[in-house]
């Protein structure tokens, strides 16, 4: 499963080969991504990622975003433009984790 999510692991296949570990999502985000590749069309695609719009929408627009939770957010961020719905609204937000001072914002 490991190999499948672009992680090499090593002759015993416990520690990755190439130094990189997993990066750990939220069961909100594999839930996303499962629910939109088991669509059986766009409809229910664009359904599925209009919800997600609107919480998104929700949390950045909350005045106590969690910053420790800001690089998930970002990532459903992508995620949500990549299948071409608007993401606008949350453009600013990328261009402040691009000027963080902390790099693993800006990876």
């Amino acid at each position: 499963m490991k190999a499948a999510m672009g992680v090499t692991t090593g002759a015993s296949g416990s520690a990755p080969a190439t130094g990189r570990t997993a990066v750990a999502h939220s069961k909100e985000f594999s839930d996303l991504i499962k629910s939109v590749g088991e669509c059986r069309s766009k409809q229910e695609e664009d359904r599925i990622m209009a919800q997600e719009a609107s919480v998104l929408k929700k949390v950045f627009q909350s005045p106590n975003l969690d910053k420790t939770k800001m690089r998930e957010y970002l990532l459903r961020l992508v995620y949500l433009e990549m299948l071409g719905n608007d993401a606008s609204f949350a453009y600013i937000h990328v261009v402040n984790a691009c000027s963080d001072k902390n790099w693993l914002m800006k990876k």
